[in-house]
C-alpha cells in the first residue's frame, strides 16, 4: 500500500506524454508566424530603425540640438545630467539606432579609424583632458563644418570647434561607425 494512504498520484514523467499531445494538438492550431515570415509590410519599428542607420547630418544636428544645455554629471546617464560617454551614446542611440558600449574608452573600439581629413557627421571623436592622462577620457561627437557636439564639463551639452586649442592639443583620433 502507498505510504500517501491509498491515494494513487502519478509521477511527474508520467504526465509528460500527456502534457504534449495536449500541446500540439490544441496549442498549435492556434499558432500564427511572426510577421517577419510571412512577407508582410515591415513593422513601424524595423522601418524606424532602417531610416535611423541612413540618418543625415539634419537629423543629427536636429538630436544634438535638443541635448544641448543638459548638465554635466560624471556618471550620469539621465537628462538631469550625463557624462560626455552617456550623452554621445544617447545622441547615437536616438540619431541612427546604434548602441554604443557606455564609457568613452569602450567606445574608442567600436567602427573603424578614419583621418582627421576625412571627417564626417557622426564621426565619434575622442580626447585627452588632460596630458597627465594616457589614452582616451573624453568623446565627442562631429557635427561637421570643423565641429563636434560633447557634454563639457562647464557647459554641459554645447557644440565646440575642433580647432580650438584645448581640443586640437588633446586630439586621440575619430572612429566612424558602420551604417
Amino acid at each position: 500500500m502507498p505510504s500517501n494512504g491509498g491515494v494513487w498520484q502519478p509521477q511527474p514523467c508520467a504526465l509528460l506524454p500527456v502534457a504534449l499531445s495536449f500541446m500540439l494538438v490544441f496549442g498549435c492550431s492556434r499558432l500564427t508566424p511572426v510577421p517577419r515570415y510571412t512577407g508582410a509590410p515591415q513593422s513601424a519599428v524595423t522601418a524606424e530603425l532602417i531610416r535611423r542607420r541612413s540618418a543625415d547630418e539634419r537629423r543629427l544636428l536636429r538630436v544634438v540640438d535638443r541635448y544641448l544645455g543638459v548638465p554635466y554629471q560624471w556618471g550620469g546617464t539621465t537628462r538631469r545630467g550625463m557624462d560626455c560617454s552617456a550623452w554621445v551614446r544617447a545622441i547615437v542611440r536616438e540619431t541612427y539606432g546604434i548602441e554604443l558600449p557606455r564609457t568613452s574608452e569602450q567606445m574608442f573600439t567600436v567602427g573603424s579609424f578614419v583621418p582627421h581629413a576625412q571627417l564626417q557627421a557622426g564621426d565619434l571623436l575622442f580626447f585627452r583632458d588632460t596630458d597627465a592622462v594616457s589614452g582616451v577620457s573624453h568623446v565627442g561627437i562631429y557635427v561637421g563644418a570643423g565641429r563636434f557636439a560633447h557634454a563639457s564639463v562647464t557647459q554641459g551639452g554645447t557644440i565646440a570647434q575642433l580647432s580650438s586649442a584645448y581640443f586640437s592639443a588633446r586630439y586621440v583620433g575619430a572612429r566612424r561607425l558602420p551604417r
